[in-house]
């Protein structure tokens, strides 16, 4: 091909669009909205609470409406630097305010701050992944979704 066909049969690309042709329909409504929240780490000091919960609101307030909250982990404080019974009271008030403050169904990821690995515990039932994946009922540590015809990976 020579090169000034090669150049017009490009040029002639440019004219797609005045065409109607290789045009999409761009919708104002969108197809999903979600909110992502991540490192809350919760816990029952500094306010954190109240805090949360004024996040909540916020992403219900929204227009158009949240469809689901992501959240990227570290949902509580850190169970590597609290007692038993401190780490038990941070998951009890996760599912107390996520229970009266919101009504969005939640995708969670597991954080590191999630997950206890003190060396001196293993036996315990805090250690590794599995107590978290409970409680935030998880049946795998990674896991795939659709939702509105996206796939989460």
């Amino acid at each position: 091909m020579e090169r000034r066909s090669a150049v017009k049969n490009i040029g002639g690309l440019f004219l797609l669009p005045a065409l109607g042709l290789g045009e999409t329909s761009i919708s104002s409504t969108p197809v999903l909205r979600l909110a992502h929240i991540t490192d809350v780490h919760l816990k029952n000091d500094l306010a954190a609470p109240t805090k949360f919960a004024k996040c909540l609101h916020h992403v219900q307030q929204q227009s158009p409406k949240v469809e689901l909250i992501l959240n990227g982990g570290d949902v509580v404080f850190d169970m590597n630097k609290e007692s038993l019974q401190v780490i038990d009271d941070q998951w009890k008030l996760l599912e107390s305010t996520m229970k009266n403050e919101s009504s969005l169904p939640v995708k969670y990821c597991l954080g590191n701050h999630d997950i206890w690995w003190n060396e001196q515990t293993k036996g315990d039932v805090f250690y590794g992944k599995k107590y978290s994946m409970d409680k935030l009922q998880l049946n795998k540590p990674y896991y795939s979704f659709l939702k509105a015809g996206w796939k989460f990976i």
